[in-house]
This record gives C-alpha cells, sequence and structure tokens, in this order.
C-alpha cells in the first residue's frame, strides 16, 4: 500500500510539510518530479488529506474546546445533516464520528468561556434535543509525536500550551495563519497576491510567525483507515503524583502520535494508531501493568471517519 519512497515522504512532511519538493527529493535522493508524483498519488487516494500548519492557539488567545456527544433517536440522514452543518460552521476545525461510548468529537476555537458559550448554543440549537449527553473538556496542550509507527526514523516531538504568553500580531498574520492553518504548502506568493503584499513581506511575516512558535510546525494529515490502521483515543485516570511519569513512558510509545493534558475529564489523553484489536489491548495491559498502583481507571473512543480537512485556526 505505502512503498519506501511513500513512507520517506510522508516522514519529511510530518517533519515539514511545507519544504519544497527539490528539498525533499534531496533528502530522498531522488528527483522532484518523483516525489511531486507520490505525493499527488498519496493526495489522489485519499491518504493524505491535507498538510497543515500547527499553531499554537494559546499564543493567539485562542482556547480549544472539545465537545463529546452522545446522540439518541436519530437518523442516518438527521446525523449527517448535523454533521454537514458543524463541518460548515466557524471557529469549528475538527469534526470525527466516533465508535464506542461517544458518537461525535468537535473541536470549537474561541477566545474565552463565554465566547465558546455562545458558539456553542447557536450551533447546537438546531440539534440540541438529538444530544442524550455530552461531555465539553479545554484543551491545556499537548504533545504531536508524528507518525513512528509508519517510519523507521525519529519524529522530533513538538509542544504546545505550554505558554500563556499572547503574542502580537495583527489581521495580515492572522490571514497568513489562517490560509497556513488548511494548507501549509501554499506559495508564498499566492498569499502575497490575496493580501496584496510582496512576497518577501508574507516570508518575513511567516518567519516571525515560527521565531514567535505562533506556527509550531508543518505536518501532514493522514487517513490511518486508508493505510491498514484505526485510530483511537484513549482516557486515563491516575494518580496525579505519578501523572508527568505515566506520561513521559506513553511518549516512548511507536503507536502513541500525540499526548494531552485537557480540564474537564481524563487526567491524561493521549491518541494511538493500530493494527488491529490484539495491539490495543497489549498496549493498554502493558501500561497498567508498569503503572499498576497509579492508573486508576481508562476508557477508549475508536475514529470512525474525519470530516473535511484539520484546521487548526478556524476563525
Amino acid at each position: 500500500m505505502l512503498d519506501k519512497i511513500d513512507k520517506k515522504l510522508l516522514a519529511e512532511l510530518d517533519k515539514d510539510s511545507r519544504q519544497s519538493f527539490s528539498q525533499i527529493g534531496k533528502k530522498l535522493k531522488t528527483s522532484k518530479e518523483v516525489v511531486r508524483y507520490h505525493f499527488e498519488n498519496l493526495i489522489k487516494k485519499g491518504i493524505i488529506k491535507n498538510c497543515y500548519a500547527l499553531v499554537d492557539n494559546y499564543k493567539i488567545g485562542y482556547l480549544i474546546h472539545i465537545v463529546w456527544i452522545k446522540f439518541h433517536n436519530i437518523t442516518s440522514e438527521i446525523e449527517q445533516e448535523i454533521i454537514t452543518k458543524l463541518v460548515n460552521t466557524k471557529n469549528v476545525g475538527v469534526v470525527i464520528k466516533l465508535y464506542g461510548k461517544w458518537d461525535l468529537v468537535i473541536g470549537i476555537w474561541a477566545k474565552n468561556t463565554i465566547d465558546f458559550y455562545n458558539y456553542y448554543n447557536e450551533m447546537s440549537g438546531e440539534f440540541n434535543k438529538y444530544i442524550k449527553d455530552r461531555l465539553i473538556t479545554v484543551e491545556v496542550n499537548c504533545s504531536y509525536l508524528g507518525q513512528k509507527f509508519l517510519y523507521d526514523q525519529t519524529i522530533p516531538t513538538v509542544r504546545i500550551g505550554n505558554s500563556l504568553k499572547e503574542e502580537k500580531i495583527d489581521e495580515q498574520d492572522i490571514e497568513i495563519i489562517k490560509a497556513l492553518a488548511i494548507n501549509s504548502r501554499i506559495p508564498a506568493i499566492d498569499l502575497a497576491t490575496k493580501l496584496k503584499l510582496s512576497p518577501n513581506a508574507v516570508i518575513a511575516r511567516i518567519k516571525k510567525l515560527e521565531k514567535g512558535s505562533i506556527i509550531a510546525a508543518y505536518k501532514v494529515n493522514i487517513d490511518y483507515e486508508k493505510i491498514g490502521f484505526s485510530h483511537h483515543r484513549i482516557f486515563l485516570k491516575a494518580n496525579i503524583s505519578k501523572k508527568e511519569a505515566i506520561k513521559s513512558y506513553i511518549e516512548t510509545l511507536p503507536q502513541v502520535i500525540s499526548v494531552m493534558n485537557y480540564v474537564g475529564y481524563a487526567d491524561i489523553e493521549f491518541r494511538i494508531c493500530v493494527k488491529d484489536s490484539v495491539e490495543i489491548y497489549e498496549l493498554l495491559s502493558n501500561l497498567r501493568k508498569r503503572f499498576q498502583d497509579s492508573i486508576e481507571e481508562y476508557d477508549s473512543v475508536m475514529f470512525l471517519k474525519s470530516f473535511d480537512i484539520l484546521n487548526f485556526l478556524p476563525i
């Protein structure tokens, strides 16, 4: 399904999805035409959903609210109508269908609790009668570890949300971030035309955003199911004194692609990609054995389908 060049290409995009085909070609010891062919083929197959800028939301004054929803008395047609509306709703950057305790998860970007309250009520008003239960959590920080299970190499860990210092940016910076958040490969000249700036001015602004870690990294969004993996989110309730030790261990596991802290439910949350149910069972069993006196409870959901592209600044 994925050949050696595909895997090496995905690894390079996971490190920096804004680098050119020529730059990637030099690292892969092949031509930019070969890299372009493999990239476009992965797009065509739906394996690459989009390349995106990973934005540190705290540095531009936004909180990410994650809403977990359980439906009842709902048909598949009504569910699809709800999903379509959510995908096209401003401030919603993630919409994923689940299997498990929850049916749907959505990510809402808001400046504060009042803004979130207004966005959520306006968004959910039409379908509130179909919601049996909901859980609202707020992301505190996140470590992105890369798709290590795919590549035989180390991907640098990217951490966001570790500083509450809000950086000063203007509307043109915001427009640049919004564009890169859904397509990190957009050429500077295209951004310059859109913003009526010179290409050099756009490049300078991007470098400033990178230097301030507002743009923390450029990553690639993969449809794991299309390459034979299932995607799960694990929730751990643990002894607070052992929390950092557990997190540090989890980050070493090749199946783990991110580790998060949230307010509102679990003490630790992390995402994994596995080949089958046996692999997830063994991973969780080994984790509980290693920290048998510290992990009090765990739960999980499986990601069935992610709708639309991933967007780290849907404002």
